[in-house]
């Protein structure tokens, strides 16, 4: 494991954009619900600017010390070095790169985190480390590639006001697919050639950036039409669905004659709602929509 000296925020991010640290493996994986492969791809080669800092990230920033604090006196065991500046280098993969939170007592990596809502309900109890989300575990895995360490602790502040500690160890079937799949996606970023796009957010960003306006490709092959043919007749439906769900607002309106409840015979409770909508234009003008609700029946 190869460390570099603290230094500046500014300095911090340039050795991190030169590199794939440990918070892009889901990412450069394809396992990662929040950023695609392209879109890392853009941030490693200078096209658009590193991830925004959302408010999670800074409270779990402003955590982090309650979290070393509460972990040393859960388990009595020390972490050296609990800092954002305790940078590492792959000894043979110099673009492999991480960030570690810290390194306790008994070379474990830690691995702060405060779990959100949504994350926090498929998290299982102390211990029961296959709960934890993907993104995570490959963070830790990419943690323990760089770093040559065999474990990690997850240490996770609950919603439910609990700490929770995933012990994790080291997988080297999984760290090669690893640094293989971070390999290629590294060496398209030198060669400055775009992986492919996976969503559709992906397509538009890449026409607009390489993309050639006016330009024809003959599509002969059975599954472009299939999708053309598909997309045709869902606009249809669609279409259908939305004259059938204007005549049914139209009924309820009309038998309602006026009226903001109304109360069916089967418990249900229907509302029409009148509700100002603004509208982004030049000029900023609101125009009234009438929302029909229907509430099922306590059981």
């Amino acid at each position: 494991m190869k460390t570099i000296a603290p230094s500046n925020v500014e300095e911090w991010l340039t050795w991190r954009s030169k590199g794939i640290g440990a918070s892009d493996a889901a990412a450069v994986a394809g396992a990662s619900k929040y950023r695609s492969r392209y879109q890392v791809w853009l941030q490693k080669t200078g096209q658009c600017g590193p991830q925004e800092e959302t408010e999670a990230m800074r409270w779990g920033r402003r955590l982090e010390p309650l979290l070393v604090e509460a972990y040393e006196e859960r388990t009595g065991i020390m972490i050296r070095r609990p800092s954002i500046q305790l940078r590492c280098e792959h000894a043979n993969y110099s673009w492999m790169r991480a960030t570690l939170d810290g390194i306790n007592a008994e070379d474990a990596v830690i691995e702060l985190k405060v779990a959100g809502l949504g994350t926090s309900r498929s998290l299982g109890e102390d211990g029961e480390t296959d709960s934890l989300p993907v993104e995570w575990l490959l963070q830790v895995q990419h943690q323990l590639a760089v770093t040559g360490l065999s474990k990690a602790d997850v240490v996770v502040f609950h919603p439910s006001l609990q700490l929770r500690i995933y012990p994790t160890v080291r997988d080297d079937d999984l760290i090669d697919a690893l640094i293989e799949s971070e390999s290629e996606f590294w060496d398209l970023v030198c060669r400055q050639v775009p992986p492919t796009p996976e969503t559709i957010g992906d397509y538009l960003d890449w026409a607009k950036r390489f993309g050639s306006k006016g330009s024809r490709i003959a599509l002969d092959n059975d599954e472009a039409a299939e999708a053309a043919t598909e997309l045709r007749r869902i606009r249809a439906d669609l279409k259908q669905l939305e004259q059938a769900e204007s005549e049914a607002k139209y009924a309820i309106i009309r038998h309602l004659a006026g009226h903001e409840y109304g109360d069916l015979a089967d418990g249900r409770i229907i509302r029409a709602q009148t509700v100002d909508i603004a509208e982004r234009t030049q000029t900023v003008k609101a125009h009234t929509q009438l929302r029909i609700s229907v509430k099922e029946p306590k059981e």
